[in-house]
């Protein structure tokens, strides 16, 4: 899922860096946990904490 400079396949043509991943998943739990409901709160932690430990199983 991540190549080797450190970039996650979201769908097949969209990387990203892991960082930018990291930093999308703070800004959820800083700003946005209070503004939406729990579960659409919850299913993007989910979403992404997939994505990182995927991510991490690939090294």
């Amino acid at each position: 899922m991540a190549d080797s400079d450190g970039r996650i396949d979201l769908h097949g043509s969209v990387q990203v860096p892991r960082a930018a991943l990291y930093g999308f998943r703070d800004f959820l739990t800083r700003f946005l946990k209070e503004t939406i409901t729990s579960a659409e709160w919850k299913e993007k932690m989910r979403w992404i904490d997939s994505l990182l430990e995927a991510e991490t199983d690939d090294d």
